[in-house]
């Protein structure tokens, strides 16, 4: 890089990071404040919460209708529905902690700390029971409620609502953990690392969103719903791209009194159709007010004996649109951090059932391609200063460059078909390649046709043996997941180990390795010290003297541990 090049993204730099710390200097000194609609009322829940609520008052002694929201949104999204029953109930839709108009940070944004604030809030309007509607992630936050105060709900009502944590996303909750964590490290890298003063911090996809997803644990969901005793009505669109269709099944079927409505629609009718959601709910709430409702108690027999039998993983959709969308970019994504960990993630998939295998060959190959081709941008516009960078110089260093370097003098744009089947020696090699100024045509045209020769492979042997380890566990549901980060792990360190063997020089590598490991000489310091400083405080403490591991060299002053004379020794 000439210096006239540093000088401009040295400069660049810098102004980002003033921009940066206005920004921070500005957003702490004028703190976002959410502004309550007019139709909304401000009501204190414990000391440092406060819920923004619509709330049209008492209409008569029946239940009111509690409209809860979905994520990311705010009471918005079920206002004309909760309006259009006005006239005939009391409804209340407040905005929940992190959204709209309430108060935005709280300790916990989960559905179950979100279904208490409702509970309180419904103390503080001084209501002793409700009916619950759950609109998407609003459905979680009903049947907690149902799950904490039970006697609090006349009816529960799920609306395009989740519930069974085996239909969501990836359809387990390690896995949808993970991605919730990616989700939210990014959101919040985005917020914190972006100069925006502000302008985000009521954005539609914020980190209090992300925090919803991250913070919820739905495995007691499918728990509280087969122990439900009260009237319940369970509305699905045929359409819905966000929760599956075939939830509303198996909420059904979990809840044998629910009135189960799979009616034509997407995930968006509770706005896009309100007046018919609405007319729906309303005949239902009156069946209940009226005491007509089916309760487990009155439930069909045969209905009762199918919610006790255990759950058929078989009914579970694979991702479809918009979900499958997410999970294949998330795989994509993920190749820019592990190419090979990646495959292996998406053969596990594949083996599990959840997606296809070309699906996942063209996610993992997309990604890989895009994050080969930025290397090699890297090194051709930035060359060496971007090694002492993050995150780049994380991976390589200016010696395996150097290396790399070497090797494409005599061997060209071969040595990239070859790194590509010698995990260690990629991301060095791409960045040679860009230093050198390698041509960008037969770069680009050699590592597609390695990365298509490489990933069907890994993916295939990843979903034939990754799905067989898994077959092991499926017995028991609740090693599904550490099963799948198990198998994950497992695959990797194969793919990396038994790769090496094939050469002299990986299997030279390996055994240098070995030795590194096994012989204390090759310590670091702090892995070489800690054992020694524990053995030291252990003698302290036994003798009652913080200097008893000096007699080890009781001619010495101090031992010879600090301070020692070489001469006078």
């Amino acid at each position: 890089m000439t210096r006239k090049k540093r000088g401009i993204w040295r400069r660049v730099l810098i102004t980002w990071l003033v921009l940066l710390a206005f920004s921070q200097l500005w957003r702490r000194t004028h703190p976002f404040q959410p502004v309550p609609r007019q139709d909304e009322r401000v009501v204190a829940v414990g000391t440092h919460v406060r819920i923004a609520t619509i709330d049209t008052g008492v209409h008569d002694s029946r239940p009111p209708i509690v409209f809860i929201h979905g994520s990311p949104g705010d009471n918005s999204e079920v206002r004309a529905m909760a309006l259009a029953l006005a006239a005939t109930h009391r409804v209340i839709a407040p905005d929940l902690p992190g959204f709209g108009a309430s108060t935005r940070k709280v300790p916990c944004y989960s559905v179950r700390a979100h279904a208490a604030y409702v509970l309180q809030l419904l103390d503080s309007l001084q209501v002793a029971k409700a009916h619950v509607v759950g609109f998407s992630m609003g459905g979680g936050v009903a049947i907690e409620m149902a799950g904490i105060g039970p006697e609090r709900v006349a009816s529960l009502i799920l609306l395009s609502g989740i519930g069974a944590q085996e239909y969501e996303l990836l359809g387990d909750y390690l896995l949808n953990h993970s991605l919730h964590a990616l989700q939210l490290g990014a959101l919040w890298l985005l917020r914190e690392g972006m100069p925006h003063f502000g302008r985000w911090d009521d954005g539609f996809m914020t980190v209090e969103y992300a925090r919803n997803f991250y913070d919820t644990d739905q495995r007691p969901l499918r728990r509280i719903l087969a122990g439900w005793q009260g009237p319940a009505l369970i509305i699905q669109g045929d359409h819905d791209v966000l929760v599956p269709p075939a939830i509303a099944t198996e909420h059904g079927r979990l809840v044998p009194q629910a009135e189960v409505e799979l009616i034509p629609g997407d995930h968006f009718m509770a706005f896009a159709r309100a007046g018919d959601m609405a007319a729906r709910i309303g005949k239902f709430v009156g069946k209940v007010d009226a005491g007509t409702a089916t309760v487990r108690a009155t439930a069909d027999p045969a209905r009762v004996a199918r919610a006790a039998e255990p759950w058929d993983p078989r009914t579970a959709p694979r991702p479809v649109g918009f979900s499958l969308a997410i999970v294949l970019f998330l795989l994509g994504a993920a190749t820019l951090v592990s190419e090979d960990l990646a495959c292996i993630a998406a053969g596990l998939l594949v083996g599990r059932g959840t997606i296809g295998f070309l699906s996942a060959v063209l996610a993992c190959l997309i990604g890989i391609v895009v994050g080969d081709l930025l290397l090699y941008l890297a090194g051709r516009w930035i060359g060496r200063p971007a090694l002492r960078m993050a995150p780049l110089k994380w991976f390589v260093s200016e010696a395996d460059v150097a290396r790399s370097s070497t090797w494409f003098e005599s061997r060209g744009v071969w040595l990239v078909l070859a790194s590509r089947f010698m995990p260690g020696t990629r991301l060095p090699t791409y960045v040679a390649a860009g230093m050198l100024h390698t041509r960008l045509l037969p770069f680009l045209g050699a590592f597609i046709l390695a990365s298509v020769l490489w990933v069907p492979l890994l993916v295939g042997a990843a979903s034939v043996f990754g799905g067989q380890l898994l077959e092991w566990f499926s017995t028991t549901g609740r090693l599904a997941g550490p099963a799948f980060v198990a198998g994950l792990v497992l695959l990797y360190v194969l793919v990396r180990f038994a790769v090496s063997l094939v050469t002299w020089r990986g299997r030279r590598l390996l055994l240098s390795r070995w030795r590194r490991l096994t012989r204390w000489e090759f310590w670091p310091l702090w892995a070489f010290y800690a054992p020694v400083l524990l053995y030291i405080l252990w003698l302290c403490i036994r003798y009652r003297s913080v200097t008893a591991f000096t007699r080890a060299n009781p001619a010495i002053p101090l031992g010879g541990l600090v301070g020692e004379s070489k001469y006078a020794i």
